[in-house]
């Protein structure tokens, strides 16, 4: 798996902006916790450690208190115990000269048991390498975590040129492909849940901000079973993404496959387009029969049965467009 390339955003410095930490994390105080709102067997001080260790990423791998008492609106006093704590169990170490603390190599540990564990990753793999191999462009698999596209596995051709996503990566809903397939396979009240949540920001001028206009383009993704990014996210770069569905037809993951824009004639390829939709199809029957042998186990494994006959099927109409694409 490959999580760097060479049409990434360049990171900003360290503790140059506040900290991008999910809004669901964001419970500095114990009282929330307890409130009405909130489920009643949080407790507090791990919901508060837990978004100390998210507030570390690609854009922030350094943290100290200050940071963190500032942008998770903790005290610093807090915090500075939160830090010790993490890092007396291993989860961070600090460095020498500056004092402040990064993620350990033993969240790697956790990472691996998760990848290792997890059924939409074993198989997953399998299928993003052959869609790699057969296709010759970055192949992605990404899930719904909160109201984003969570990126949790990524593979990459040879060609020099490519698109890149990286594994731990997140993106918009509203501006990738692999988004738009996950959100117009979600259960209508979910949907509109997260529609209701989630900000349509323009990072480009090809994106869709309204929502009016996100729900025509939804209804489209659901009619022709696969989601088109046309720059919506970064110019320059193309996708095409399918959902991986249960047998309820609601999508548990998206397969997304991305390339430069300046590697295409015209539009995205048939047979590119045609190899997406055969992955997501071929990775929803893998997972159906790792449930019936699992589910007996509670196993997390999603059912995969009954919706796949119905999946839609290609019109070559829908792949005639130009400059059809987007980072996945």
């Amino acid at each position: 798996m490959r999580s760097g390339g060479s049409h990434r955003e360049t990171p900003s410095k360290p503790n140059a902006t506040p900290l991008s930490v999910p809004q669901n994390v964001l419970r500095a105080d114990s009282a929330k916790a307890d409130s009405p709102s909130e489920p009643y067997y949080l407790i507090g001080s791990i919901v508060k450690a837990v978004s100390v260790l998210r507030a570390f990423g690609i854009n922030h791998p350094l943290l100290g208190p200050t940071e963190l008492s500032r942008d998770l609106k903790l005290s610093k006093t807090v915090a500075q115990r939160i830090l010790l704590t993490l890092a007396h169990e291993g989860l961070l170490m600090q460095d020498p000269a500056t004092r402040k603390y990064s993620l350990s190599p033993r969240v790697v540990e956790l990472a691996s048991s998760f990848f290792h564990s997890s059924p939409l990753l074993q198989e997953g793999e399998a299928v993003l390498r052959q869609l790699v191999a057969a296709v010759q462009a970055t192949a992605s698999l990404a899930v719904l975590d909160n109201d984003e596209v969570l990126y949790v596995a990524s593979f990459e051709p040879q060609a020099s040129v490519r698109a890149t996503t990286g594994v731990g990566e997140r993106r918009p809903l509203h501006a990738s492909a692999t988004g738009k397939s996950l959100l117009a396979f979600q259960p209508k009240v979910e949907q509109e849940r997260l529609l209701d949540r989630i900000s349509l920001l323009p990072l480009t001028e090809h994106t869709i901000t309204d929502k009016v206009l996100l729900r025509v383009e939804l209804e489209a993704v659901r009619e022709r079973g696969y989601a088109l990014n046309q720059e919506e996210r970064a110019i320059g770069l193309c996708a095409v993404a399918a959902p991986v569905l249960d047998d309820h037809g609601h999508a548990v993951a998206a397969i997304g496959v991305g390339v430069p824009k300046s590697s295409l004639a015209g539009g995205l390829p048939r047979d590119l387009i045609e190899a997406t939709l055969a992955s997501s199809k071929r990775l929803s029957e893998r997972l159906c029969a790792l449930s019936h042998f699992l589910a007996r186990a509670n196993s997390p494994v999603p059912r995969v049965r009954g919706y796949l006959s119905q999946m839609p099927h290609l019109d070559p109409g829908d792949m005639k467009g130009g400059g059809s694409g987007g980072d996945m």
